[in-house]
């Protein structure tokens, strides 16, 4: 009877013992499961976080508006009570200045406001001043244990404990700093501050666009201010600069009608140079204007059928044509967006060109020609694919020019030929390129 006891107490023992592990490595799973979860819950967060801030970092409206999302959403995720900004100074070195961007969870918080508010502070004075020295993020354990911190007693006065900052950096700059603080002490967070540096490149991108922003609305004030000079230019070309030409013309006509008899022969060749000076002058004030309103005068872009325009201009040059004796051939031409106006300006360009610098004792054959073709949109575009592009062509028969010149040509009142050779003013290229990269 003694053996069956004693091996049902060693059978008992053995089943405590193996109740005992299990319950141990049940406790153990439940832990792991839970710090599992701790931790999921934790990175969830910091998702939302760096979510929240990338969001307000994209759609804010202004600079301020994104510190202040920002400030909100890491106070809240962190449950520190006070969150403040300071942004460097432009004019001194090493000054930080307070802002209106805070975040307060209680009143009880503003009497530290209105101490940060009351001055500046400098490297060295701070926590925030010391990120500013070493354009590093910095943290503090327990405030009431650092020495020469300047706002200590406003500190102890709220009952804030620990502290955090970081910089907000444009390149190797620091621009701002955002500083936090707890009412309880709390040993350095290192994940923590790895997000601050997620968001310290933000809010940088924030930075830089709103100064890009600020620069390109600056640069069109200053385009519109050019163009409303540029017309005032073109009118005072238009009417002022043209009266007195058309009185030079008209007087010069009535020497030659009502005085003609008594002039010299070289009194009639000075009256007549007189009139060449005056009608190139006149093409040259016509050129100009031409020129300017390529971009003050241009009209939306509409569909333009290039055939139509081509038979157009062939029809008002037949005369022309048919003097030189030359042709004009128009291929299979497409319907492009363009201003009409300008195309057959372009157009009427080229083909006067053709028929002006023909070879001597050669007929001028004009082709005009054109043809579509696709250009890959640039990758950081929204939408991806690509563009389609016009590429139109006038080739000619005539003298040409040497290839050193290719860039020379397109210039204003630039010639490659004498002017005693070839008639005009030298604009007419440079208009013709002003039109093909008019945007």
């Amino acid at each position: 009877m003694s053996k069956i006891q004693t091996a049902l107490q060693e059978e008992v023992s053995r089943l405590q013992q193996r109740l005992e592990r299990e319950r141990k490595a049940r406790i153990e799973a439940e832990a792991i499961a839970e710090q599992g979860l701790r931790a999921l819950y934790i990175r969830q967060k910091e998702s939302a976080l760096q979510q929240q801030i990338a969001v307000a970092a994209n759609e804010s409206q202004s600079v301020e508006k994104a510190f202040q999302t920002v400030l909100d959403h890491i106070c809240e995720y962190t449950n520190w009570p006070v969150g403040h900004v300071y942004i460097c100074s432009d004019t001194t070195a090493g000054e930080l200045l307070p802002t209106t961007i805070w975040y307060l969870s209680s009143s009880r918080y503003e009497p530290f406001r209105t101490a940060t508010q009351e001055s500046p502070l400098y490297n060295g004075a701070g926590l925030s001043d010391r990120v500013l020295e070493s354009g590093l993020a910095q943290w503090v354990t327990d405030i009431s244990q650092t020495e020469g911190y300047t706002r200590q007693p406003a500190v102890e006065a709220a009952g804030l404990k620990a502290a955090f900052a970081f910089p907000v950096k444009i390149g190797k700059k620091t621009v701002a700093i955002f500083e936090f603080f707890s009412n309880a002490v709390s040993e350095p967070n290192e994940r923590l501050l790895e997000i601050m540096t997620f968001v310290s490149m933000q809010l940088g991108r924030v930075i830089e666009r709103s100064r890009a922003e600020k620069e390109l609305r600056s640069y069109a004030s200053r385009l519109q201010q050019t163009n409303r000079e540029l017309q005032d230019i073109a009118n005072i070309v238009g009417h002022d600069l043209q009266e007195p030409l058309r009185k030079i013309q008209a007087f010069s006509d009535l020497i030659k009608i009502k005085v003609a008899d008594s002039l010299t022969d070289e009194g009639r060749d000075y009256v007549d140079r007189m009139q060449n000076a005056a009608r190139r002058m006149q093409h040259l004030i016509n050129d100009l204007l031409t020129f300017s309103r390529v971009t003050i005068k241009a009209q939306p872009f509409v569909p333009v059928d290039l055939t139509v325009i081509g038979r157009e201009i062939v029809a008002d040059l037949d005369i022309r044509i048919q003097q030189v004796q030359g042709r004009i051939d128009i291929g299979n031409l497409p319907t492009i967006e363009a201003d009409p106006i300008q195309m057959r300006q372009l157009l009427l360009n080229l083909v006067t060109n053709g028929l002006k610098f023909a070879r001597k004792g050669v007929s001028p054959i004009i082709t005009i020609g054109a043809e579509l073709f696709s250009v890959p949109r640039p990758r950081h575009q929204a939408l991806p694919g690509a563009d389609t592009m016009c590429r139109i062509t006038v080739e000619d028969n005539g003298i040409g020019f040497e290839e050193k010149y290719i860039d020379r040509i397109f210039g204003i009142f630039q010639r490659v030929h004498p002017a005693d050779s070839y008639e005009g003013t030298g604009m007419g290229l440079a208009i013709c390129r002003k039109i093909a990269e008019r945007p």
